[in-house]
């Protein structure tokens, strides 16, 4: 909702606006706490966080804080789908990254694509514009055409049941090394795990197996 709405830095609760922190690097620390947290209550603290008004914030009442909440995930997820859409589409979802695990690919990733040091630009750069463009990385990137390729193959699309014995196996091999596991990838909702790249399969030589 960039391009509509502009740089959002503040959300509303009936008559009470609230400035939030909207920096990339607050949001992508605040994804790897969320993923390395099992603590519902240690969850809704990350999240609220970025509440820059903190005093009026701790007056306020269990119904205000539990909208405030979903005024902070609706902003968390780019404005584009509810909290409720999210649960729904996470069942679907493979993990397809982890800004952690995936940092230096991820970097790799963005001056491929866009010619910029993308760790320079995160403390001033809008969380949603950070997002607009990692949405967006190129396809001839590692991160992109081996790492969320993998991790976001479909097994049952006619290509692969295709395939030899031993092509199943090399792409098999791939996608186990590339995994993320169950717990550790919040972060998959931006990513359309549907799509597939137009690169062909014999991308995994790019991934060396040996």
């Amino acid at each position: 909702m960039i391009l509509t709405k502009g740089e959002v830095n503040s959300i509303s609760v009936f008559d009470k606006k609230y400035e939030i922190i909207t920096n990339a690097r607050y949001w992508i620390n605040k994804t790897i706490e969320l993923e390395n947290s099992r603590d519902e209550k240690e969850q809704l603290s990350i999240m609220f966080d970025c509440i820059i008004d903190r005093p009026y914030f701790l007056q306020s009442d269990k119904l205000y804080k539990k909208r405030l909440l979903r005024k902070i995930i609706q902003f968390y997820y780019c404005d584009y789908e509810s909290p409720n859409d999210y649960k729904e589409n996470k069942k679907q979802m493979n993990k397809l990254y982890n800004f952690c695990i995936d940092g230096g690919r991820i970097f790799s990733a963005f001056y491929k694509t866009y010619h910029i040091d993308i760790e320079s630009m995160l403390d001033t750069l809008h969380w949603w514009k950070f997002m607009a463009m990692f949405n967006d990385l190129s396809e001839s990137s590692i991160f992109k055409s081996v790492y969320m390729y993998y991790r976001s193959y479909d097994k049952a699309n006619a290509e692969y049941q295709k395939m030899s014995s031993e092509q199943k196996s090399k792409i098999d091999r791939q996608i186990k090394r590339v995994l993320l596991t169950e717990h550790n990838s919040i972060s998959n909702f931006y990513a359309d795990a549907n799509k597939k790249s137009k690169l062909d399969i014999k991308r995994e030589s790019a991934f060396i197996d040996k």
